[in-house]
């Protein structure tokens, strides 16, 4: 049954192609209201105001301002066609005569009632300044928008974009004249100008000031019209209805700018006594300016001020309980920020004694870290406590006062104490103390105390070298790399540290040759004293560093061999002097640094100090030794230990200075490149290459060493 209802259907469908072809689908009925959106509880939110009568609507509406007739318009499509229709006029008119404290002048022909109380009420910006202003018109005949408080604008106005004429003056040009609109009155009419703010004192300039663009096109236009004796006739003509338009505007104009001088200064009057209102209704209970502040009677005071009413008791009591509230709240607010500002006062009052004794020195001892410095426990209590004024501070009382500093010292001693040991403890010496009469250095203050990040090694993921640390930068150190939110919980601690092993073996290894115990309590001045003097055996050039280098530069192999050479051997092997700190100088990422790198100024010494295994061996330098293997992870090719395998390497180097060419140079990035591709060097330092410079004379020197 379904299937022959269904066969009869597509027939009856088939048997008419044409009328299925041709006709068109039905229009879709026009949606005059648009569904509002249901609110959060599910249900359409309910505009009452757009089921007012338009009678009653009117009547309410003739008692406000253009200005609000105006914005209620603006507010929606259906206020917008309601109220811009030529039958919905007299609403604007009503309001026009109601408005105080005169009423508004009727407008000319050319206006609607909507575009005219734009045309009053509308904001814009300074035509000098670009500034924003929410005055109207300084002159409405030349639609001149100006600063009201600023007589500079006036001015640069009246030098830049306007011109003064007199009729007399120009008697080729009277007729164009006669139909260009001017100021109306001296000073734009503005009320500052005049003497207890009478309209009467308005007076006439005693030429007429006209804008510059369109007095050039007024002549403009006489003159191509002057060349035909038709086309003059035509203007004349046309000049007849222009000169009456313009005589109406300038009328109207005219009374625009009189009434606005009378508002201006009823606002001015209605502001001051609504300020008296506001200082007898504070009444000592609460400050002025808190109680304009409030959003409540702030809003009230404001709305009034514009709508050029009074306020009144009955409008103070609907919103006291409001107003209450909102200042227990911006007290409450204010109190929390003083609270909020002197605590800052307080930290920042901590780190600058604390630069001052990291400047000068004045503990005698080791300092932590800013992070830990403040929770220290005289200073803790010093930067949280609630006593006092943002103003005032605790600089003066941390700087000066003598108990206050040996608390601080104390703390900063016992702190230094509990640190050393647990360092010590990482080295092997778990609760070390001194034995026996020989004084010995603590274990964690050793040259060969050598610590890494394990934090900043996990972010490093092999993207940058770690350095290794003393006991004192270790206690200082922060991890880099962090962001803001990482920043403010981060905090120090022993167990982010761990020792650098191959560091450790390394300096081991060189204190030997050397002869310097690492316990005795000035090995730390004699490593210093030792200076660029350490020759990398393991190395297929001749690479000459200090200890610092070393400690980077021993992470290239997995066993170095060294020997530290006398200082006439390395005059006579190292041909430029070794720069110290010029790698830090390159690398930061400052426009000065960006600079330096550009130069094509550094040399390789892998390519200019080839052969090692070259150097012969003093009967006065110390004994080598070989390091044992330890598990740190080859950055580098591991060169071949035999002298023949290191002459096999530097066979197809470049030629040593003097020797052929002269040796290549490279920008810093380049030497980079250079130095990881044809010497395996991952990360490079200071004694893998070197910098020339130019003297006065041309030559090219080295800078000394430090």
């Amino acid at each position: 049954m379904d299937r022959s209802a269904s066969t009869s259907t597509s027939i009856h469908v088939q048997a008419n192609p044409s009328q299925t072809e041709t006709s068109m689908p039905p229009k879709k009925r026009l949606k005059r209201h648009r569904k509002d959106k249901p609110g959060a509880d599910g249900n359409h939110p309910i505009c009452h105001l757009n089921r007012i009568p338009l009678e009653i609507l009117a009547e309410v509406l003739s008692y406000t301002t253009p200005r609000d007739i105006l914005a209620l318009a603006r507010s929606s499509k259906y206020y917008c066609d309601t109220l811009v229709k030529p039958s919905c006029d007299f609403i604007w008119k009503k309001a026009r005569t109601r408005y105080t404290p005169a009423p508004i002048p009727d407008p000319t022909p050319n206006f609607t009632e909507a575009s005219y109380a734009a045309f009053i009420f509308d904001y814009g910006k300074c035509e000098m300044c670009n500034k924003e202003t929410k005055t109207m018109y300084a002159s409405f005949a030349l639609h001149v928008r100006l600063c009201p408080r600023s007589s500079m604008c006036r001015n640069t106005w009246r030098a830049q974009k306007a011109v003064e004429i007199r009729p007399g003056d120009v008697p080729r040009y009277s007729r164009a004249l006669e139909r260009l609109p001017s100021l109306e009155y001296k000073n734009f009419g503005h009320s500052s100008t005049l003497s207890g703010g009478s309209t009467a004192e308005l007076s006439r300039p005693s030429g007429l000031i006209l804008r510059k663009t369109q007095w050039a096109s007024a002549m403009d236009e006489y003159n191509k019209a002057a060349l035909e004796k038709n086309a003059l006739t035509k203007y004349d003509a046309r000049q007849l209805a222009a000169v009456q338009r313009k005589n109406r505007i300038m009328e109207h104009c005219m009374k625009l700018v009189k009434w606005r001088i009378a508002h201006e200064e009823e606002a001015k009057r209605v502001r001051s006594e609504n300020l008296t209102i506001a200082k007898s209704t504070a009444n000592g209970r609460w400050p002025l300016y808190d109680l304009l502040q409030t959003p409540s009677y702030g809003l009230l005071f404001h709305s009034k001020n514009k709508s050029l009413e009074l306020i009144t008791e009955r409008d103070f009591a609907l919103i006291q309980s409001s107003v209450e509230v909102e200042l227990a709240d911006l007290s409450e607010t204010r109190r929390r920020r003083e609270a909020e500002n002197s605590y800052r006062q307080r930290r920042e009052d901590v780190e600058r004694y604390y630069k001052n004794l990291k400047a000068n020195g004045g503990t005698g001892g080791i300092l932590p870290g800013l992070s830990e410095f403040r929770k220290l426990p005289i200073v803790h209590k010093m930067q949280n406590k609630t006593t006092g004024t943002a103003s005032s501070g605790i600089y003066k009382d941390l700087q000066r006062n003598k108990v206050i500093n040996d608390l601080v010292m104390e703390d900063l001693t016992r702190w230094e104490a509990s640190a050393s040991a647990s360092f010590a403890a990482l080295l092997g010496y778990p609760g070390w103390k001194q034995t026996g009469g020989k004084v010995q250095l603590h274990p964690a203050v050793r040259p060969n105390a050598l610590f890494l990040c394990k934090r900043c090694e996990t972010r490093a993921n092999g993207r940058r070298q770690c350095r290794s640390m003393s006991f004192e930068e270790a206690c200082d150190h922060r991890c880099i790399n962090l962001s803001k939110k990482e920043r403010t919980k981060d905090s120090w601690n022993v167990r982010y540290f761990y020792p650098d092993t191959k560091a450790i073996d390394a300096v081991n290894q060189f204190l030997v040759c050397c002869g310097i115990k690492a316990n005795d309590p000035h090995s730390r001045a004699a490593v210093g004293e030792i200076g660029t003097r350490i020759l990398c055996l393991s190395c297929h050039s001749i690479i000459v560093m200090n200890y610092d280098m070393l400690l980077s530069h021993c992470k290239r192999h997995d066993e170095m061999r060294m020997k530290v050479l006398p200082q006439s051997q390395v005059e006579a092997f190292v041909n430029r002097p070794v720069e110290h700190g010029l790698l830090a100088q390159l690398t930061p990422s400052s426009p000065s640094a960006m600079a330096l790198r550009e130069k094509r100024v550094y040399g390789c010494r892998h390519c200019l100090q080839p052969g090692a295994a070259d150097v012969p061996t003093e009967a006065e330098s110390a004994p080598t030794t070989a390091l044992s293997s330890t598990k740190h992870v080859l950055q580098g090719p591991t060169p071949a230990d035999s002298s023949e395998g290191v002459r096999k390497k530097t066979r197809g180097s470049q030629p040593k200075a003097g020797q052929g060419r002269p040796p290549k140079m490279f920008t810093f990035d380049g030497l980079r490149s250079h130095v990881k591709e044809k010497h395996g060097i991952l990360w490079i330092g200071d004694e893998d290459f070197y910098k020339e410079i130019a003297d006065n004379t041309g030559v090219d020197t080295a800078p000394s060493t430090t």
